[in-house]
Protein backbone atom coordinates (compact mmCIF):
# COMPACT_ATOMS: atom_id res chain seq x y z
CA UNK A 1 0.00 0.00 0.00
CA UNK A 2 1.37 3.29 -0.91
CA UNK A 3 1.62 6.45 1.32
CA UNK A 4 -1.00 8.15 -0.23
CA UNK A 5 -3.37 4.74 0.21
CA UNK A 6 -2.94 4.93 3.65
CA UNK A 7 -3.45 8.61 3.64
CA UNK A 8 -6.87 8.48 1.65
CA UNK A 9 -7.91 5.92 4.02
CA UNK A 10 -7.20 7.52 7.12
CA UNK A 11 -9.14 10.52 5.73
CA UNK A 12 -12.05 7.82 5.05
CA UNK A 13 -11.60 6.41 8.98
CA UNK A 14 -12.13 9.87 10.46
CA UNK A 15 -14.69 11.12 8.09
CA UNK A 16 -16.28 7.97 9.50
CA UNK A 17 -15.71 8.65 12.94
CA UNK A 18 -16.89 12.24 12.63
CA UNK A 19 -20.42 11.61 11.25
CA UNK A 20 -21.20 8.59 13.87
CA UNK A 21 -19.87 11.32 16.16
CA UNK A 22 -21.92 13.59 15.55
CA UNK A 23 -25.29 11.60 14.10
CA UNK A 24 -24.79 8.24 16.36
CA UNK A 25 -24.28 6.54 13.34
CA UNK A 26 -21.79 5.31 10.91
CA UNK A 27 -20.72 6.64 7.50
CA UNK A 28 -21.71 3.48 5.91
CA UNK A 29 -25.06 3.46 6.77
CA UNK A 30 -25.90 6.56 4.72
CA UNK A 31 -24.48 5.16 1.65
CA UNK A 32 -24.39 1.80 1.83
CA UNK A 33 -28.00 -0.08 1.36
CA UNK A 34 -29.85 2.61 -1.03
CA UNK A 35 -26.91 3.33 -3.02
CA UNK A 36 -24.73 0.27 -3.11
CA UNK A 37 -27.39 -1.92 -5.06
CA UNK A 38 -27.72 0.73 -7.25
CA UNK A 39 -23.98 1.68 -8.07
CA UNK A 40 -23.45 -1.84 -8.31
CA UNK A 41 -26.04 -2.84 -10.55
CA UNK A 42 -24.68 0.44 -12.77
CA UNK A 43 -21.20 -1.25 -12.89
CA UNK A 44 -22.50 -4.55 -14.08
CA UNK A 45 -24.28 -3.34 -17.25
CA UNK A 46 -21.39 -0.90 -17.67
CA UNK A 47 -18.94 -3.18 -17.87
CA UNK A 48 -21.73 -5.97 -19.51
CA UNK A 49 -22.88 -3.79 -22.02
CA UNK A 50 -19.50 -2.77 -24.44
CA UNK A 51 -18.72 -6.87 -24.38
CA UNK A 52 -22.37 -7.92 -25.15
CA UNK A 53 -22.20 -5.76 -28.17
CA UNK A 54 -19.17 -6.74 -29.79
CA UNK A 55 -20.30 -10.74 -28.72
CA UNK A 56 -23.45 -10.70 -30.15
CA UNK A 57 -23.44 -10.54 -34.03
CA UNK A 58 -24.74 -7.61 -36.43
CA UNK A 59 -28.35 -9.01 -37.65
CA UNK A 60 -30.58 -6.88 -40.70
CA UNK A 61 -34.13 -6.94 -39.28
CA UNK A 62 -36.76 -8.23 -41.20
CA UNK A 63 -39.83 -9.24 -39.33
CA UNK A 64 -42.31 -6.39 -37.96
CA UNK A 65 -41.09 -6.79 -34.48
CA UNK A 66 -37.44 -6.55 -35.37
CA UNK A 67 -38.15 -3.45 -37.73
CA UNK A 68 -40.19 -1.53 -34.79
CA UNK A 69 -37.48 -2.88 -32.22
CA UNK A 70 -34.44 -0.68 -34.62
CA UNK A 71 -36.78 2.01 -35.20
CA UNK A 72 -37.69 2.80 -31.83
CA UNK A 73 -33.68 1.81 -30.38
CA UNK A 74 -32.43 3.76 -33.26
CA UNK A 75 -34.31 6.89 -32.37
CA UNK A 76 -33.89 6.64 -28.86
CA UNK A 77 -29.83 6.38 -29.40
CA UNK A 78 -29.80 9.33 -31.96
CA UNK A 79 -31.60 11.31 -29.00
CA UNK A 80 -29.32 10.31 -26.59
CA UNK A 81 -26.25 10.83 -28.72
CA UNK A 82 -27.33 14.40 -29.29
CA UNK A 83 -27.57 14.76 -25.13
CA UNK A 84 -24.19 13.22 -24.89
CA UNK A 85 -22.69 16.30 -27.79
CA UNK A 86 -24.28 18.73 -24.77
CA UNK A 87 -22.67 17.10 -21.86
CA UNK A 88 -25.68 15.71 -20.08
CA UNK A 89 -25.22 12.26 -20.95
CA UNK A 90 -22.13 9.97 -20.31
CA UNK A 91 -21.21 7.49 -23.03
CA UNK A 92 -22.24 4.10 -20.51
CA UNK A 93 -26.02 4.92 -21.28
CA UNK A 94 -25.80 5.06 -24.98
CA UNK A 95 -23.34 1.61 -24.52
CA UNK A 96 -26.49 0.13 -22.77
CA UNK A 97 -29.11 0.94 -25.82
CA UNK A 98 -26.53 -0.35 -28.64
CA UNK A 99 -26.15 -3.54 -26.36
CA UNK A 100 -29.80 -3.62 -25.66
CA UNK A 101 -30.82 -2.79 -29.35
CA UNK A 102 -28.36 -5.59 -30.85
CA UNK A 103 -29.13 -8.18 -28.32
CA UNK A 104 -33.12 -8.01 -29.10
CA UNK A 105 -32.50 -7.34 -32.75
CA UNK A 106 -30.29 -10.82 -32.94
CA UNK A 107 -33.43 -12.29 -30.47
CA UNK A 108 -35.78 -11.52 -32.31
CA UNK A 109 -34.72 -12.80 -35.58
CA UNK A 110 -33.02 -15.83 -34.34
CA UNK A 111 -36.30 -17.37 -31.99
CA UNK A 112 -39.53 -17.49 -32.62
CA UNK A 113 -40.47 -17.67 -29.02
CA UNK A 114 -39.15 -14.35 -27.71
CA UNK A 115 -40.24 -12.64 -31.00
CA UNK A 116 -43.52 -13.76 -30.41
CA UNK A 117 -42.87 -12.39 -26.61
CA UNK A 118 -41.60 -9.31 -28.06
CA UNK A 119 -44.65 -8.77 -30.06
CA UNK A 120 -47.07 -8.98 -27.09
CA UNK A 121 -44.37 -6.67 -25.09
CA UNK A 122 -44.86 -3.88 -27.66
CA UNK A 123 -48.65 -4.15 -28.10
CA UNK A 124 -48.58 -4.08 -24.77
CA UNK A 125 -46.30 -1.02 -24.09
CA UNK A 126 -48.71 0.86 -26.95
CA UNK A 127 -52.26 -0.04 -25.46
CA UNK A 128 -50.18 1.67 -22.16
CA UNK A 129 -49.05 4.30 -23.52
CA UNK A 130 -51.60 5.35 -25.82
CA UNK A 131 -53.91 5.21 -22.04
CA UNK A 132 -51.51 7.24 -20.46
CA UNK A 133 -50.81 9.78 -23.19
CA UNK A 134 -52.69 12.74 -21.72
CA UNK A 135 -50.44 12.52 -18.36
CA UNK A 136 -47.16 12.15 -20.12
CA UNK A 137 -44.66 14.99 -20.51
CA UNK A 138 -42.04 15.23 -23.04
CA UNK A 139 -38.57 16.19 -21.65
CA UNK A 140 -37.10 18.34 -23.95
CA UNK A 141 -33.41 18.31 -22.21
CA UNK A 142 -32.03 16.79 -19.03
CA UNK A 143 -29.72 19.18 -17.26
CA UNK A 144 -26.78 17.36 -15.39
CA UNK A 145 -27.63 16.31 -11.93
CA UNK A 146 -31.25 16.96 -12.78
CA UNK A 147 -33.79 14.89 -10.91
CA UNK A 148 -36.98 15.22 -11.21
CA UNK A 149 -39.74 13.34 -8.84
CA UNK A 150 -42.56 11.31 -10.86
CA UNK A 151 -45.95 11.22 -9.44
Amino acid sequence: MSLDDTKIESAIEDLAVDVAQSQGTSLWKHYLPQHLHLRLAKEVVNYTAPKLNRLVPHVTPHYPVSKLINRVFGSFEHMATEQRRHGTLDNNFISMIRATRRFLLYVCEHDIYYRRWMHIFMLTLYMEVKQMLPDLAVVKTIKPNQQKEET
